[in-house]
């Protein structure tokens, strides 16, 4: 079903997105808690530099999820061993974590901290976005 509804968007790419500021980059704090779909952690942002993109989801916005597991497959199908990290706008809850079990590969991880739901940078930004972690975004 992901995969049709991934096919849906990129049909209508130029009117599927979620309404909101359109931003290049967001600046994430490096210290922020990342785990697996367990909740087991796996680290802090900053030690997925350079090998990782953040993908922004909400609960409302079905096409940043939607293009959040489309994004994590082809990451595997291209064999890259860069790491997905969900960064969910709102508390990270079942319907994120869902996303996980529509992969094979283990390459889907979440911002799962207290710190980033209470700052949340990043309420009015437009998507589906993705950003590449890079040493001088941090």
């Amino acid at each position: 079903m992901a995969s049709l509804a991934h096919l849906i968007v990129n049909n209508f790419e130029d009117i599927a997105y979620c309404p909101g500021n359109l931003q290049k980059s967001v600046s994430l704090p490096e210290d922020l808690s990342v785990t697996d779909a367990n909740g087991n952690k796996k680290g802090v942002v900053k030690d997925f530099v350079d090998n990782a993109v953040i993908s922004f989801v909400s609960d409302d916005c079905p096409v940043s999820m939607v293009e959040t597991v489309a994004k994590a497959r082809r990451l595997a199908a291209q064999g890259k061993d860069l790491k997905l990290i969900v960064a969910p706008l709102q508390e990270l809850s079942g319907k994120h974590l869902a996303m996980r079990r529509m992969l094979i590969k283990e390459n889907m991880f979440f911002i799962n901290d207290e710190k980033w739901r209470k700052k949340n940078l990043s309420k009015d930004i437009r998507l589906p976005l993705f950003v590449k972690i890079a040493t001088s975004k941090l």
